[in-house]
């Protein structure tokens, strides 16, 4: 048996109750990841088997389901999906299947799917001790950055609280002006002030005096990984994307002494953004795979 529902903000408790027994480093298994990015409000949230699994209904790519998560029968659970997919003509695909995820698909179903590495979807994790003291020679640039912009600027980081969301959105305004298609984004941080609180969001806001200048939102995915939903600043201000990876970094250390990791998401096969990723030396990729259902 399976039923669907709406994604909604108050089905954030279910969900992390199914991934509380083995929560992971995948971003895309957070319950913040789809339902920030549900901005047309269309994915769904399927119980099948005893798990739980999110059916994302975009434009840009056929419907997929993510990994079912919690302690039920994944067997079952992907027989279930199985069927309301060929219901609809197509075949049962999911997306960010992670390593973890790929055994135990293949433990549960032997042989049933094929499965193809999507270098895009990769997370890149970094250590929160280099990205808070940025120590070390490979992060000399970075370090250089924030030396100099300390020096001339009068600033100041703040956690984000509500007073603050507006700052935050005076900052991706400027950050998105000249740039096209940033409305899907636009939708999603304002899905997160909304649901601030319900969502566990935190986030660090860096000033210039008084005016805000950038800013970064995540939660903790596990005890020991925090990831990093949106990071945004006011480009042409030298240092100031180092300013708010580090600070950001810093009061995620201070508030949360056991995490070791930061998960700074995917690049999503944009030459420039992996650019940026790989110019902060991750210590690891968290690998992704689509998982399709082999054809007969």
């Amino acid at each position: 048996m399976s039923e669907w529902k709406s994604l909604e903000l108050t089905d954030a408790p279910l969900y992390r109750a199914h991934t509380s027994a083995a929560p992971s480093q995948n971003a895309w298994l957070s319950f913040g990841m789809p339902y920030l990015w549900d901005v047309s409000g269309a994915h769904r949230l399927w119980e099948a088997g005893g798990c739980l699994a999110v059916e994302w209904r975009g434009t840009e790519k056929p419907p997929f389901f993510t990994f079912p998560v919690g302690a039920g029968d994944l067997a079952a659970a992907v027989d279930a999906l199985r069927r309301h997919a060929a219901g609809e003509g197509r075949r049962l695909t999911f997306r960010y299947v992670d390593e973890d995820c790929r055994a135990a698909l293949e433990a549960a179903c032997p042989g049933q799917f094929v499965f193809t590495e999507d270098r895009g979807a990769a997370d890149y994790l970094y250590g929160i001790d280099a990205l808070s003291t940025l120590s070390g020679k490979r992060l000399h640039a970075k370090r250089n950055f924030c030396n100099r912009f300390e020096k001339s600027h009068d600033w100041r980081a703040e956690p984000v609280t509500g007073e603050r969301f507006d700052g935050c959105r005076a900052v991706f305004a400027r950050w998105a002006e000249g740039r096209e298609a940033t409305g899907a984004e636009h939708l999603a941080i304002e899905r997160a002030f909304a649901g601030w609180e319900a969502l566990g969001l935190e986030g660090c806001i860096l000033y210039d005096g008084e005016e805000p200048i950038a800013f970064a939102v995540g939660e903790l995915l596990r005890e020991d990984t925090f990831d990093v939903h949106f990071e945004k600043a006011v480009e042409h201000i030298p240092g100031a994307y180092p300013m708010i990876c580090r600070e950001f970094a810093r009061q995620v250390a201070a508030a949360h002494p056991l995490v070791r990791y930061v998960n700074r998401e995917e690049d999503m096969d944009l030459p420039n953004l992996r650019q940026a990723k790989e110019s902060w030396f991750p210590c690891s990729l968290l690998k992704k795979y689509v998982a399709e259902e082999k054809t007969e």
